[in-house]
């Protein structure tokens, strides 16, 4: 609710720069994203808060959009003897 007592809703894309609404899309993102079984896993910011996956074999994992950092996530690896790089 803002000053004028009007409640504020959260655009599916905000557009403007007001925080609330933009912290309120961000935590609509999502829960945990399971990657399953993989090799170099590639984990984007954009699809999810929080990532699990199992490591099959030696891998690197990326991470893409990074504009989202700052937003706490949590990544769980599996089998984390096969991480080469991160």
């Amino acid at each position: 609710m803002n000053e004028s007592g009007e409640t504020l809703l959260a655009s599916p894309r905000p557009s403007n720069n007001n925080a609330t609404v933009a912290k309120g899309y961000v935590d609509d993102l999502g829960g945990i994203k399971n990657l399953g079984n993989v090799v170099n896993p590639r984990i984007n910011l954009n699809e999810a808060n929080h990532f699990v996956f199992n490591l099959t074999a030696n891998s690197n994992i990326g991470i893409s959009n990074w504009v989202r950092a700052g937003k706490s996530s949590v990544i769980v690896v599996l089998r984390l003897i096969c991480l080469q790089a991160f």
